[in-house]
């Protein structure tokens, strides 16, 4: 996910951000074939503000994203061990791609 988490409204580079988030995703789906959803923070999961994410994009940082962990609901962000090495292997696949892409 990528700024804004405060605002629904778009950031000027949010064409970019969008390709290059769709990108990693597509790359982490063909790990496991886990489903993440993308976008900017507020229309992906809900508004936040205060992010870090927000931040480092208005002082200029613009390929600026945060992830969340594959977890569904049951768990929150603390994933049973058995998740551990299969998120792993997905994020540094769609890491490396989104990277690429930048």
């Amino acid at each position: 996910m990528y700024a804004y988490g405060w605002t629904g409204d778009a950031t000027p580079d949010d064409a970019a951000l969008y390709e290059v988030s769709e990108i990693g995703v597509v790359a982490l789906r063909s790990v496991h074939d886990t489903r993440y959803q993308f976008g900017s923070i507020y229309n992906a999961i809900y508004p936040a503000s205060g992010t870090s994410i927000d931040w480092s994009y208005s002082a200029g940082v613009v390929h600026t994203y945060t992830l969340e962990l594959r977890d569904t609901g049951s768990n929150g962000f603390l994933l049973p061990a058995t998740e551990i090495v299969p998120t792993g292997q997905e994020t540094w696949t769609g890491l490396v791609a989104a990277i690429m892409a930048i």
